[in-house]
């Protein structure tokens, strides 16, 4: 999937296609779902919508907040968001929000989902990173670096959490 003269295009394999035009000339980034079916893109103004294989948009609602980072869950059914506000709040794929996590102290700088869609991992400016189970449940809150978690991604094997901050560091968390 990538934007070319605000068209959102897909190469199928063969060939590249059109997916939809695009009617706010300010999109910033796509985040793609791994089942390829999927799409969120959001705009320079922190807004979001998802889009389907056909094109179709669905709006998600962030109360007036910008989004700073979506991802989809692994099966796509579930997109995850860091709203400006410090929240996180979970999606469905068509927009229909079903939850939100506060915890954090601080902006939310970076999400990932584990490899098996049942837990997310979130980095923030308040120097922690901190996992949800996929029921919006706090499980675990890692603390260690002494500047703001700007980087957080599972290991392939979803065993770990690996880190990076502004301070300079990156940390292996076992979970």
């Amino acid at each position: 999937w990538f934007i070319a003269d605000g068209v959102l295009l897909r190469w199928n394999g063969e060939r590249v296609e059109t997916v939809a035009k695009l009617t706010d000339p300010c999109y910033q980034r796509i985040t793609v779902a791994d089942d390829g079916v999927h799409a969120a893109l959001r705009t320079c103004h922190g807004a979001i919508a998802t889009l389907d294989a056909q094109g179709r948009s669905h709006p998600v609602g962030s109360d007036d907040h910008a989004v700073v980072d979506v991802r989809f869950s692994p099966d796509g059914e579930l997109l995850a968001g860091a709203l400006a506000d410090r929240t996180i709040v979970i999606w469905r794929h068509d927009g229909t929000r079903l939850r939100t996590l506060r915890g954090h102290r601080d902006l939310v700088l970076s999400l990932a989902w584990s490899p098996d869609g049942q837990r997310l991992v979130s980095g923030s400016y308040d120097r922690t990173a901190r996992v949800w189970s996929r029921d919006g449940e706090p499980l675990m809150v890692l603390r260690g670096h002494h500047g703001a978690v700007n980087a957080a991604k599972w290991t392939t094997d979803g065993v770990s959490v690996m880190t990076g901050s502004l301070d300079g560091t990156v940390r292996r968390w076992r979970i």
